[in-house]
């Protein structure tokens, strides 16, 4: 004859201890608008990074700004009821 055992978990949430694994970043991170609002368009960049280094990322960022999807109607041929969640 077998023998089974069952336990009843109380209190118990998958997700909560997923979320409790979630890391910071690395270095405190500075928020850079390449727009003015609305749509305020950002990035966030480390603040280790070094003023020439800065200030070359955010040329670079500003100059192809428009490569990056900022919102759905960006990514074009992508469904919205797959872009949106």
């Amino acid at each position: 004859m077998r023998t089974t055992h069952s336990w009843e978990v109380q209190d118990y949430s998958p997700r909560e201890k997923e979320s409790s694994k979630k890391g910071s970043p690395h270095e405190e991170l500075e928020v850079v608008s390449l727009s003015k609002p609305p749509p305020e368009k950002t990035f966030m960049i480390g603040i280790q990074l070094g003023t020439d280094h800065h200030n070359l990322l955010i040329k670079l960022l500003q100059r192809y700004e428009e490569v990056f999807a900022w919102n759905h109607e960006d990514m074009h041929g992508v469904d919205a009821n797959i872009a949106i969640h």
